[in-house]
């Protein structure tokens, strides 16, 4: 067996195995949501003075009807979003493949490489001034990096950071020959974050459920 075939295999495999956890971790979130709403219902209807709220009750549909949108706003779902994006960026653009052993590096891989680390010697040079400049625009006010602007918006930076960069190394290496190919560059992640959104739906939403029936 050719060594291709080998990674090809080792990659279905690895596919498959994560749809399993995916769906073993969502199947048991939703089952906890479950056993939750009717243990609070039950609960609450033995034991009358308790302080717990039940899910079941009028006040729990209508917090679960009124409140489920603003149980899922949240930065986290904003973070998850850009990372998907770059994480999909890099693997498209090929990026990746420099740290592969077993890739061997043509040309146009040794310039691209180049580049993009002087644009991230460019970019931290940048960053640098900014927080630690004159004026220190990302630093909070204490005075710090944290907190302040620069670890509010520091998962934004990662995202775009990677993002150029990738952009940059698919276009000196021929990955990207027009527009289209940077669509489908930022596109990609997006489609493989939908597992990852889904047990963030569901979580949120227990997480929530359980601070409103026993805070």
């Amino acid at each position: 067996m050719s060594i291709n075939k080998y990674l090809q295999q080792q990659k279905r495999w690895m596919a498959k195995r994560y749809k399993r956890v995916i769906g073993f971790v969502a199947t048991m979130l939703v089952l906890a949501q479950g056993v939750l709403a009717f243990l609070s219902w039950v609960i609450t209807s033995v034991f009358a003075e308790t302080n717990m709220h039940s899910l079941l009750s009028s006040d729990g549909i209508r917090w679960m009807f009124g409140h489920f949108i603003s149980n899922l706003t949240s930065p986290v779902i904003v973070w998850i979003l850009l990372l998907a994006m770059a994480f999909g960026a890099v693997y498209k653009s090929g990026l990746h493949l420099l740290f592969d052993k077993r890739f061997k590096r043509q040309y146009r891989q040794v310039f691209g490489l180049k580049v993009v680390i002087a644009e991230l010697c460019v970019y931290f040079i940048i960053i640098s001034w900014l927080a630690f400049g004159p004026q220190g625009m990302l630093l909070g006010v204490t005075g710090h990096l944290y907190p302040g602007v620069f670890s509010q918006s520091v998962i934004a930076q990662i995202s775009f950071l990677l993002i150029l960069v990738s952009i940059t190394y698919g276009g000196i290496t021929a990955k990207i020959k027009a527009m289209d190919d940077v669509y489908d560059m930022l596109t990609v992640g997006l489609a493989s974050s939908a597992p990852i959104l889904l047990l963030y739906i569901l979580g949120k939403q227990l997480f929530c459920s359980l601070l409103f029936v026993f805070v």
